[in-house]
């Protein structure tokens, strides 16, 4: 299994703490239903970060969809989605194992975009992204 997928399923792995508040996919979702959370894909990779082919740095996109637009409820729990911690954090989801199950050096949630409109089956939904710094040796 390539070291991508892997990274994608142990970010997901991670994620799955929030099942109870979001569907949760390792892979992006031709039509998500909110509150839906994914890893969507890689947005760059640093090779060789440390020293030749010692370690790589991948940032990956990580998305979620809480749900119509203007619905309170999508604001809330986008708002307890963006939280740094606590039981709807998905800073606090993603780096509950820092490891990845072994396959990572180390990862941080960098960012959140904040709030955004994403149009999903031509329906606006409430949505934010994260950037998630993953070091890796392969």
């Amino acid at each position: 299994m390539s070291y991508v997928r892997r990274t994608r399923e142990a970010l997901a792995a991670n994620l799955g703490v929030l099942d109870a508040y979001a569907h949760v996919s390792p892979y992006m979702l031709a039509q998500p239903v909110p509150p839906a959370i994914q890893v969507a894909y890689v947005e760059e990779v640093d090779y060789d970060a440390a020293m030749q082919r010692s370690s790589d740095e991948w940032t990956w996109i990580v998305q979620a969809f809480a749900g119509l637009l203007l619905d309170q409820a999508a604001q809330e729990t986008l708002d307890s989605f963006l939280d740094p911690s606590g039981p709807t954090s998905i800073k606090a989801a993603i780096e509950s194992d820092r490891t990845l199950g072994g396959i990572a050096d180390d990862l941080r949630v960098r960012s959140a975009d904040g709030y955004r409109v994403y149009t999903i089956a031509g329906v606006d939904v409430l949505g934010c992204q994260w950037m998630v710094d993953v070091l890796g040796t392969v």
